[in-house]
């Protein structure tokens, strides 16, 4: 058997595209482990996964904002995000390499499983030549060269400094967008039949399919006698940016008069005041089992984070995609494509506004429903979390 070692952040965006992978190689008898960055998550341990090669927690405060209200509003001043982006993608790598280095020699990994995004460990992998494979946590690896959005042209503008950074390590890496590509295994969860048969993909990609529901051990409570059949709207902007009380707001009125029930998902904000001040007809909760509440959902409001998009098209949901940030307009770009959903600028809309392109949505014959299901029809026995373990095994070998 194989000794497999995953490294990401800690981000629930970047850990839960890559657990059902590794979970699946551990029940086919691999010894899995995972460098967690900055520290390892309590559920990794909880599952079972080795988290020794993960830097100690050591209780220090961490440099950079990961999300609530600090996080939220870094990112609509880009000046301030590509200097966050800069941080993250340049100024932290160096730094960060030796002690991968040293971590890989320890624990002796057949293959480094990477997040394309973590450079330190691919330049670590290259200089300890460990072969390594990359999961994307995005749509990066098939986003067209000439899609132009805020996070391409950020991209752009410190394309020059990240390839001196792997310059100093013998590196000339191919990138698409923010992630670098391994020259041997990228994996995507996606298919074509999503991304459309004429959008390039790079060498040595594969295209795997989404994941199909597993436990992660991070289900959140809820309180499901509180739904009371009317059909079901979900708002939810993620783990990191959930702090949009304004974007909130306006879904609470446009919804209203809609004759449905709304499950907000918004972190801290689902306690206090706030929360309270909001329509009977919401339900709010800090964090949801997202993929068993979406089995009841009719129509979900998202900023367009992977994971989130992903899940609703197994689940056959429509997509109304509100992108705030970072690879984002990417998903927006996409759903719209495929027909399977509408990006909207949730910031200029009335609510009334909103309220009426909700209300068609909510349609039986909504063109992006019947998009959506036929789709989902398609995903129903396509598992790419398995796929994805078996590229892996045999890469290993």
């Amino acid at each position: 058997m194989a000794r497999i070692l995953f490294m990401t952040t800690k981000e629930k965006g970047h850990v839960n595209p890559m657990l059902p992978v590794a979970t699946r190689l551990q029940k086919r008898g691999h010894h899995v482990g995972w460098r967690c960055l900055p520290h390892a998550t309590d559920r990794l341990t909880a599952l079972g996964i080795d988290v020794s090669p993960s830097p100690e927690r050591d209780g220090s405060d961490e440099s950079l904002a990961t999300g609530g209200a600090e996080l939220a509003q870094l990112v609509v001043d880009n000046d301030r995000l590509l200097e966050w982006i800069r941080i993250l993608l340049i100024e932290q790598v160096p730094e960060q390499i030796d002690p991968t280095r040293r971590a890989l020699r320890r624990w002796e990994p057949d293959v480094l499983v990477v997040d394309p995004m973590l450079y330190q460990g691919i330049i670590a992998a290259h200089l300890e030549d460990v072969p390594y494979a990359c999961i994307s946590s995005s749509l990066n690896p098939v986003t067209p060269d000439d899609l132009d959005c805020r996070h391409t042209r950020n991209m752009r503008a410190i394309d020059a400094e990240r390839r001196e950074v792997f310059a100093r390590y013998g590196m000339s890496p191919t990138f698409k967008v923010a992630d670098c590509l391994s020259p041997e295994l990228n994996i995507v969860f996606t298919r074509r039949d999503y991304i459309g048969d004429d959008t390039p993909v790079p060498e040595a990609t594969h295209l795997v399919g989404p994941t199909q529901p597993v436990e992660r051990g991070d289900e959140a409570p809820f309180p499901w006698d509180a739904l009371d059949g009317r059909s079901l709207v979900y708002a939810s902007f993620g783990s990191q940016i959930y702090h949009q009380p304004q974007y909130f707001e306006r879904i609470a009125a446009a919804t209203e008069a809609l004759e449905v029930q709304l499950v907000i998902s918004c972190g801290a904000l689902a306690e206090g005041e706030w929360a309270r001040s909001l329509p009977s007809h919401v339900i709010t909760r800090a964090y949801t089992p997202q993929r068993k509440l979406l089995e009841r959902v009719r129509l979900m409001i998202t900023h367009g984070g992977a994971n989130s998009v992903m899940e609703a098209l197994v689940a056959g949901v429509p997509l109304v995609i509100h992108p705030v940030c970072n690879d984002q307009p990417m998903q927006a770009y996409f759903a719209r494509r495929r027909g399977v959903g509408i990006d909207v600028d949730l910031g200029a809309m009335t609510h009334s506004e909103l309220g009426d392109e909700l209300r068609r949505l909510l349609a039986d014959d909504a063109p992006e429903r019947l998009a959506v299901s036929e789709l989902a029809h398609r995903y129903r026995d396509v598992d790419g979390a398995e796929r994805a373990a078996t590229l892996i095994e045999e890469f290993a070998s």
